[in-house]
């Protein structure tokens, strides 16, 4: 019983179930790096399991969250992240909303970073627009109300 016990416990401790763990501890992490900043985080949806490369996952959720964050824990105000995963016959759709200080202007699909070393930042929306177009799919930013959004869509085979 008491091992019965701990399993549930640790069942019980998990944030999100996905049906990807991969996708689960990709989450897990940033949640709480969320959390230490003081920042809501989110998640409606369910993420395909086994329809996209590892790799692929950790490029798109890794670095679409850690732009959230980054821009959530600049805002003053309510800090919040919000995960929409929607997967419908061989589309998938992952959408992360966050709230920003300001309206930033999108060029060409392209945010401007804010960073000092222009040169060494904003690699990570490139390699999410790679891996939405290996996909056969595509990314799509907008920023407004002091809501950023940054939409993937993939197209998965079977």
């Amino acid at each position: 019983l008491y091992k019965i016990h701990k399993t549930l416990d640790v069942i019980q401790l998990k944030a999100f179930d996905t049906g990807n763990y991969i996708a689960d501890a990709l989450l897990e992490s940033k949640a709480k790096l969320a959390k230490q900043n003081n920042i809501t985080m989110t998640l409606d949806g369910n993420i395909p399991a086994n329809r996209v490369e590892d790799v692929n996952l950790v490029i798109l959720i890794s670095n679409l969250l850690d732009n959230a964050i980054e821009a959530a824990k600049q805002v003053d105000g309510e800090r919040k992240i919000e995960i929409q995963s929607i997967l419908k016959k061989n589309i998938w759709i992952l959408s992360v909303k966050n709230s920003c200080v300001k309206d930033v202007v999108i060029r060409e699909n392209r945010v401007e970073t804010t960073k000092e070393d222009r040169e060494a930042h904003g690699f990570g929306i490139t390699n999410v627009e790679r891996v939405t177009k290996k996909y056969g799919g595509n990314l799509l930013l907008s920023c407004e109300n002091q809501v950023f959004t940054a939409r993937a869509m993939l197209m998965l085979t079977t």
